[in-house]
């Protein structure tokens, strides 16, 4: 709940995105790099690259490292950059959020210090949960809302990925912005 409520991270104040899914991630070595590589995309990222790559290395607390794809990083070397973070070798105070399949998290944070991550586990919407949703984004159109239902009624695969949250979220933004949806093929 704190994390939909917006409390679980309200003290960071620096958040880096690292997408493990990146083949490249593993072959960086040094913070710096890291920083680098995800977050200077031009001449015009330089300075501030340079700026939170000094934040990091001088004071690790009110930082927030987000390990998206956990379960696809192959490299779980101890020397590898990753394992220094998350053994607390690298950054000792900053806040650590892993994001992977469920059916491998609990395998692949057992690797690592029971202290060292803070777990947040989002399984998605129930029914319930889907149809109170597109309840609140759709308003008082009951029309809209009988519409889509229906929908959702009559394509059963699609209704079946909307308890990804995400997925839901897009799926009811396209409708609010074209009111039709795509077919099933």
């Amino acid at each position: 709940k704190q994390w939909a409520t917006n409390q679980l991270l309200c003290d960071t104040k620096l958040l880096f995105l690292i997408p493990l899914r990146d083949p490249n991630t593993k072959q960086i070595k040094h913070l710096k790099d890291l920083v680098h590589y995800f977050y200077c995309f031009d001449e015009t990222y330089i300075e501030t690259c340079k700026e939170c790559s000094k934040i990091l290395t001088s004071n690790s607390n009110h930082i927030t490292v987000i390990f998206d794809g956990f379960d696809e990083y192959s490299d779980r070397s101890d020397d590898s950059l990753i394992s220094k973070i998350l053994n607390r070798k690298i950054l000792p105070h900053c806040r650590i959020v892993i994001t992977s399949r469920h059916t491998a998290s609990f395998k692949l944070l057992n690797q690592y210090r029971k202290d060292t991550c803070l777990r947040v586990e989002v399984l998605g919407f129930s029914d319930e949960s889907k149809l109170k949703y597109i309840e609140q984004e759709l308003g008082n159109d009951s029309e809209k809302i009988k519409q889509l239902y229906a929908y959702l009624d009559s394509h059963a695969s699609i209704m079946k990925i909307c308890y990804i949250p995400m997925m839901l979220t897009i799926l009811v933004y396209m409708f609010k912005e074209k009111e039709e949806l795509p077919a099933e093929s």
